[in-house]
């Protein structure tokens, strides 16, 4: 078998060989990973972002994203609007060697904030930051008229909604 390699003096990506020579992961997984790798960091990490790169559509992609998490070499942290307080995406972490999985005893103050609490109320408490007057008190009474309701409802001020623009390198 002959291997005819290319030219790299430019297009290409250097990754470790880690990833590639697991078994334990698919094809398709390393695949994706290989991708992830190949992107700049302020590109949109996200399903429907990734599904546009190949053919596969939101479920395979979907499925490599889980593979890849359940092995360690990515990480995706919900992430919510400090003002409206209503979940805006995922924050993904990619990893070229798999980290160990975390145990609930040593995670970090933040991830336990974010598996324990349930409530948006208190996840708002939790996150809520000084903003001019405005300051979040702990002890202070939770009711419908304070400074930050929690209505449930998104903001209409600055939708979320429609299509983002996502841009191919």
């Amino acid at each position: 078998m002959a291997i005819y390699r290319a030219d790299k003096s430019s297009n290409f990506t250097v990754v470790n060989n880690t990833y590639i020579r697991d078994t334990s992961l698919s094809l398709k997984a390393k695949g994706l990973m290989t991708i992830l790798l190949s992107l700049p960091t302020k590109w949109d990490f996200s399903i429907r972002g990734l599904e546009t790169l190949s053919e596969d559509g939101k479920a395979g992609v979907r499925t490599a994203v889980l593979e890849l998490e359940e092995h360690g070499y990515l990480k995706r942290r919900k992430e919510f609007d400090l003002f409206t307080h209503q979940f805006v995406g995922y924050q993904y972490d990619v990893f070229e060697i798999p980290i160990p999985p975390e145990k609930p005893d040593e995670s970090t103050e933040e991830n336990h904030v974010e598996s324990k609490v349930e409530n948006s109320a208190e996840y708002a408490q939790l996150l809520v930051k000084p903003i001019g007057k405005h300051i979040a008190k702990p002890d202070a009474p939770k009711s419908p008229f304070s400074d930050f309701p929690m209505t449930g409802f998104p903001t209409t001020a600055f939708p979320t909604t429609g299509n983002r623009t996502q841009y191919n390198t």
